[in-house]
């Protein structure tokens, strides 16, 4: 995970309770475009005769898997650490 940085609750400012469903919508949506991606899988039989390339676009694609999940990670601990004024 990245460094975060929270934000400040303030008489000025968003609400702690919208910042924090903010963060819950990002980790919703995020979850989402996981478990689509998931679906969207490489499968071997879409490279015949070709496992390097099979290989290649499996790596990838959990990479993008990673990526996907550190944010969901990284949104999470966002949420979590916005304290009250």
């Amino acid at each position: 995970m990245t460094d975060i940085v929270t934000p400040i609750v303030n008489l000025n400012g968003t609400s702690r309770p919208a910042l924090i469903g903010q963060c819950l919508a990002a980790v919703r949506g995020l979850q989402v475009a996981f478990h689509a991606i998931c679906d969207a899988a490489p499968h071997g039989r879409d490279y015949p005769g070709d496992a390097e390339r099979f290989r290649r676009a499996t790596e990838l694609h959990n990479a993008r898997l990673k990526a996907i999940e550190a944010m969901i990670a990284e949104y999470t601990a966002i949420g979590t650490a916005i304290r009250p004024v």
